[in-house]
């Protein structure tokens, strides 16, 4: 457990996270404004990050300045060309341990129509395996529609043995809260589709004090015309 632990408190070093993700074209190919991940990254101030999300085969293209940002490197994936409704591993935890993560995530897909043993197989053979090379893994829960209610998803999740989870950013403070007390666990907020600054700043604000610990922002962090002048505005609502 040490080597999670050293690992958890870099990325909480501040008490909360904030989190670039940058694995978005490994589901959807070329997104939009994010046509080479060293473009983007040669733009962006490291020091005002926690971590940021990469994938395996990006992780050789990382610019010198992020060699000493936490690096979460995404284990699974699925394309956006056909049902959501499955993932498959791209790469073993061992292996992203020799790349150099310093954390693992992947989805967990529960369903409401079957016994989801699928998911529990899962996630015992990435909890082993993070567990064998002392990195955290961060479980990842986002709501389609027809799936398990959030808040009871992520309290499997907790039961099942995460380190930590991102999901959806829920509805109201109220159900905020809520996911708190019922999965006692570290909670990092995805941003979903991009939302104006003003407005994100303030669900942000509103998501953290009703117990987030972070966000893990794509999108909303990557697809800015001032990409660190929104990240120092984001730090101000996220450290408080």
């Amino acid at each position: 457990m040490l080597g999670k632990t050293i690992r958890l408190n870099r990325i909480f070093k501040r008490d909360k996270a904030l989190v670039m993700a940058l694995d978005y074209g490994l589901f959807s190919g070329v997104p939009e404004n994010f046509v080479n991940l060293g473009a983007v990254l040669n733009r962006v101030n490291a020091d005002l990050l926690d971590g940021i999300v990469i994938t395996p085969g990006q992780l050789k293209n990382l610019p010198l300045q992020f060699h000493q940002t936490n690096l979460i490197v995404r284990v699974d994936a699925c394309t956006v060309f056909g049902e959501f409704n499955a993932t498959e591993l791209i790469t073993a935890v061992e292996r992203a341990a020799r790349m150099g993560a310093d954390a693992i995530l992947a989805f967990t897909l529960l369903h409401d129509k079957d016994s989801n043993l699928d998911f529990m197989k899962r996630m015992k053979l990435l909890n082993d395996a993070s567990e064998a090379v002392g990195l955290p893994f961060i479980a990842e829960y986002l709501p389609t529609g027809t799936d398990v209610k959030q808040r009871d998803a992520l309290r499997i999740i907790a039961e099942v043995g995460a380190d930590i989870i991102k999901t959806n950013i829920p509805k109201s403070t109220e159900e905020m809260q809520d996911l708190k007390a019922v999965s006692d666990l570290p909670i990092l907020l995805a941003g979903g589709s991009k939302v104006d600054d003003a407005e994100m700043l303030v669900i942000v604000e509103s998501m953290m004090s009703a117990g987030a610990d972070g966000v893990v922002f794509g999108r909303n962090a990557w697809n800015r015309e001032d990409i660190n002048g929104y990240l120092e505005k984001l730090s101000k609502v996220i450290y408080r």
